[in-house]
C-alpha cells in the first residue's frame, strides 16, 4: 500500500466519523481497525522510531482512558500489571 493509498483509505474513516455515520459501522469493523493501528504503531516503534501513538491534545483523557482499559481488557491485563511490563523492558 502506497501513502496516497493510506491517506485515502484514512480520509474515509474520519469521513464517516465526521458524518456521525458511526450507526452503519459495525463494532468488529472498529476492532480491526484498532487492531491495525496498535500494529502499526509496534511495529514503527520496533524500526527505532520513537514517537507516541497519537499528538498532544488530539485525544481527550476519557478517550484515551476508555479505550487503553478496553485493551488491557481484552487482553487479560490488569494496570498494575501493565506497570510491571513496562519496568521489564517488554513495552
Amino acid at each position: 500500500m502506497s501513502s496516497a493509498e493510506a491517506e485515502a483509505a484514512l480520509g474515509a474513516v474520519e469521513r464517516i466519523l465526521d458524518a456521525n455515520q458511526i450507526d452503519d459501522l459495525p463494532p468488529q469493523a472498529i476492532q480491526r481497525l484498532v487492531r491495525i493501528a496498535v500494529k502499526l504503531y509496534i511495529s514503527k516503534r520496533e524500526t527505532g522510531c520513537d514517537f507516541d501513538p497519537v499528538a498532544e491534545g488530539d485525544l481527550t483523557a476519557t478517550e484515551v482512558s476508555e479505550t487503553a482499559s478496553g485493551l488491557l481488557r481484552a487482553v487479560r491485563l490488569e494496570p498494575f500489571e501493565l506497570g510491571w511490563w513496562r519496568r521489564l523492558g517488554q513495552l
